[in-house]
């Protein structure tokens, strides 16, 4: 039996149905609810964008993430298919689960980016560090560390807010103690002698700053 869609007259043969009324117009009454303009929030320093985790480098489904946050529609996946950067418009593919079936449409969003500082840039600017790494050695041996340990604070997102040249090495000043302490755990064959040094009380509790002193 063929159907008629109530809204557009579209019959059955046209489109397909969800309950009484044609795809075509049940996307339609779906957009209608959906905003013509969202806020992301975007560090102005390095890039990154905040979603549902936090702030994380730009990706498109990052980018999905943070704008499903906007949307306020609980019972659909929403992907990227296009950002265009100049008109600040991203084109979405929607996918709506519904009681009688699902519908999928694509959908076009203004987008507007804050300006502000992610966490991680902001502690960068103020020279913000939990851990103070010593290296010592000859000149060749505490490059060769250095290489190494830079990649590993690179990927664990952490960073050296400050370094000191010294006559047989360097001090590094590190935001991020558990990292550094995953790094010596990591490569076993380098021992550090590790120091606390107080630098403050929050909420009654004692903070430290760590101190590796390393010897190549």
């Amino acid at each position: 039996m063929i159907k008629y869609c109530p809204t557009c007259n579209r019959s059955s043969e046209e489109a397909r149905f969800i309950g009484e009324f044609c795809e075509f117009c049940v996307a339609d009454k779906i957009k209608a609810t959906l905003p013509k303009v969202v806020k992301v929030r975007r560090c102005r320093v390095c890039g990154s964008i905040r979603d549902s985790k936090g702030f994380t480098q730009y990706t498109d489904e990052a980018m999905a993430d943070a704008i499903a946050q906007q949307m306020h529609a609980p019972n659909c996946k929403i992907k990227l298919k296009e950002f265009d950067e100049m008109r600040r418009i991203a084109l979405l593919r929607i996918e709506c689960e519904l009681n009688e079936g699902t519908v999928r449409f694509n959908y076009e969003v203004d987008v507007r980016f804050t300006k502000e500082m992610c966490p991680s840039c902001y502690r960068k600017s103020a020279g913000y560090y939990e851990a103070i790494v010593q290296v010592r050695g000859s000149e060749h041996k505490v490059a060769g560390f250095l290489d190494s340990f830079s990649r590993f604070l690179e990927k664990g997102n952490a960073f050296v807010s400050k370094t000191a040249e010294m006559g047989n090495g360097i001090d590094m000043y590190v935001s991020d103690k558990k990292l550094v302490t995953g790094y010596f755990m990591l490569h076993k064959t380098i021992k550090p002698k590790v120091s606390y040094k107080l630098y403050g009380v929050k909420k009654g509790k004692k903070l430290y700053r760590h101190i590796y002193s390393v010897s190549l």
